[in-house]
């Protein structure tokens, strides 16, 4: 008999041969996902659970309404009098906003309707830090995020009208009539009509019936992709044919995660399956190899004593510095200016602390060894991290980060005078679509370069417009990106030492979006001006490599299991700066920057190859370095 029931619940579920489900828990009454691939759960006695390897731990009492926002986990009390914020490093709930009646979550943030049906969003790119009013009385809100973009809908209070909202004017507009229901995903919006049920999709303007009613919907809010259960089982809608495909038998709920991860309920017995098809399990192996990237990173780290104060730094920072903030630390809070940055360093920080033990055992100063999160970064804790640069660990290397030579350190009579502009000026592809690994990809791609430049009194960080570019073509920006320069890209007198870090960031819906990576290497970035601020040219002397695979781990975090360029250092001096602009040529203006390549009197168009995993050349990313002599 047992073998028996087995047999009928995956027969409802609906195995077949493209797609199979496997069991993961008992009688669920709601699944959400955050975007490091953590697993909630709801069940029936409204108390929320997490995944933790083959069994769930509950994490917090019943509440009246659980939702994820930006891969974060909210709740709305079961008195309705308070907003709460899951807090993962350390495993506690914390009083984020007062009273609401509903909360809604999704890839555009986290927002709540109070007792007038006003939204408010929370601690995102609307409301910078706290909660902000963007709405009058309205029946639900939906948001999503890709690439960087932002999407937020709403249906009015009267229900007969759909609205999104326009963040360069910061207005809403109508879009549609009246709807029951909105879901967000990617880029596209869906609604029920509000009379039979049936789902209609926006895009690019307009309008089109693609379903009749359907028990449920739901969209995965960062690819678009869209399932619907029915009676006799569930479906999943491809868009460009404009059809719906059976994966599974019937469900009574479905549930769906921002990259796609698929649940549903046992509509006999609310058992909970995921789907486990080769397309579907993509994501998670990806995770798993990030996850023993990560490790190889972390154990091949040539300063673990740098990592390990990183970490602390982090903890203390999400902790609001215990026991009160150093100076280092104080410069640190200060740097983190929008939402988005705390963001990237919340998920930093998660992803660091899952290999805290590792990284500890590798510290040999013991005095850092023992150090936890109520103990201060001072000056002198960083002057144990340089000394320990001093003599590096003996490890592999596993990846080139320098560019530039280092150089002198040092001012002479020779550098008095002399300002510098630096800017990026184009990329070129040398992927071949038919290599192997994770240099396969579309004939056209859309690389972007995220970049930052910092020294001990200038930090710039940003990105460039995105090219469209196949194997050998190469794009010139729309404007030039202004590194190094001031705000009229007026030449600047150099720091003793300049650090210019960059990567090339593909636009993928199903990757990390370029936001999250710039965001990521900004504020990494801000982490190590911040620690080594005092003794900034000791630790570029000593600790490069260390800062580079700092920087480097973050980055890998942040991409979340997905494949990213390999991260590209160039150290500045004033010594290498008037070397490289002090050519006996002068520049060919009859010549595009891309094609000039060289050194020139009062300039120099550099090219650095970024090289893949095999050695072989991926892009080619172009920047130019002008110099004006000012000494009289």
């Amino acid at each position: 008999m047992r073998y028996i029931i087995c047999f009928v619940i995956l027969c409802s579920l609906g195995i077949q041969a493209q797609s199979s489900w496997k069991k993961v828990s008992g009688s669920v009454h709601l699944v959400l996902q955050g975007n490091d691939g953590a697993v909630y759960s709801v069940k029936h006695d409204q108390n929320i659970y997490q995944y933790q390897g083959k069994q769930w731990q509950k994490i917090g009492n019943r509440a009246r309404n659980f939702v994820v926002a930006r891969g974060d986990l909210y709740a709305l009390s079961s008195d309705a009098q308070s907003v709460l914020l899951y807090n993962k490093t350390l495993s506690a709930w914390q009083r984020v906003g007062g009273a609401a009646t509903e909360i809604y979550g999704g890839g555009a943030g986290l927002f709540a309707k109070n007792a007038m049906s006003e939204i408010y969003a929370y601690n995102c790119h609307l409301s910078q830090r706290g909660w902000s009013k963007i709405s009058g009385p309205a029946q639900m809100v939906a948001g999503a995020s890709v690439n960087g973009q932002y999407y937020l809908y709403k249906i009015h209070s009267n229900g007969a009208t759909v609205s999104q909202y326009d963040f360069a004017r910061k207005v809403w507009k109508r879009v549609g009539g009246a709807a029951g229901a909105i879901y967000a995903g990617g880029d596209q919006l869906y609604a029920t009509n509000p009379q039979n049920g049936d789902l209609w999709q926006y895009k690019r303007g307009r309008w089109r019936k693609i379903s009749h009613r359907a028990r449920m919907f739901a969209v995965a809010n960062r690819t678009g992709k869209l399932y619907r259960s029915l009676e006799e089982g569930v479906y999943q809608y491809n868009d460009a044919q404009n059809r719906w495909f059976k994966i599974g038998g019937p469900a009574q709920k479905i549930f769906v995660s921002a990259v796609g991860d698929v649940y549903a309920t046992n509509p006999q017995t609310n058992e909970l399956w995921t789907l486990t098809s080769e397309s579907e399990r993509e994501p998670r192996q990806k995770g798993m190899l990030s996850n023993i990237s990560i490790a190889s990173m972390i154990a091949a780290h040539p300063c673990p004593e740098m990592l390990w104060v990183t970490l602390r730094l982090l903890q203390r920072y999400q902790q609001n510095f215990p026991g009160g903030a150093s100076q280092i630390e104080s410069y640190f809070r200060n740097s983190i200016a929008t939402a988005k940055e705390r963001e990237n360093l919340q998920n930093i920080t998660r992803g660091l602390a899952k290999h805290a033990a590792a990284i500890q055992a590798r510290v040999r100063t013991a005095s850092l060894r023992s150090m936890s999160v109520q103990d201060r970064i001072s000056p002198q804790v960083m002057k144990m991290v340089v000394s320990a640069m001093k003599k590096p660990v003996k490890v592999q290397k596993t990846y080139n980060i320098t560019e530039l030579p280092l150089g002198k350190l040092l001012y002479n009579a020779r550098h008095f005078g002399q300002k510098y502009n630096i800017r990026l000026v184009g990329i070129k592809s040398h992927r071949d679509a038919d290599d192997e690994g994770w240099e396969i990809g579309p004939d056209h791609e859309e690389p972007v370069v995220i970049w930052t430049m910092f020294g001990q009194n200038y930090f710039r960080a940003g990105t460039t417009d995105a090219a469209s570019i196949a194997l050998n073509e190469e794009h010139q920006f729309k404007k030039d990106i202004n590194v190094f320069g001031g705000p009229q890209y007026e030449p600047l007198t150099p720091a003793q030492i300049s650090l210019f870090t960059y990567q090339v960031v593909e636009l993928d819906s199903d990757g990390p979006s370029v936001d999250d990576m710039k965001n990521t290497l900004k504020t990494a970035g801000k982490a190590v001006l911040a620690g080594f601020k005092g003794d900034w040219g000791a630790a570029i002397s000593n600790g490069l490599d260390a800062i580079g695979d700092t920087i480097k781990i973050c980055l890998a975090i942040a991409a979340g299991g997905h494949d990213v360029s390999p991260l590209m250092l160039a150290v500045f001096t004033p010594d290498n700066l008037l070397k490289m602009t002090s050519g006996s040529q002068e520049y060919p203006v009859d010549k595009a920057y891309l094609k000039s390549v060289g050194d020139y009197k009062l300039l120099s168009i550099r090219r650095a190859i970024v090289y893949g995993t095999s050695n072989n050349p991926q892009w080619s990313v172009y920047y130019v370095i002008t110099r004006t002599n000012t000494r009289k």
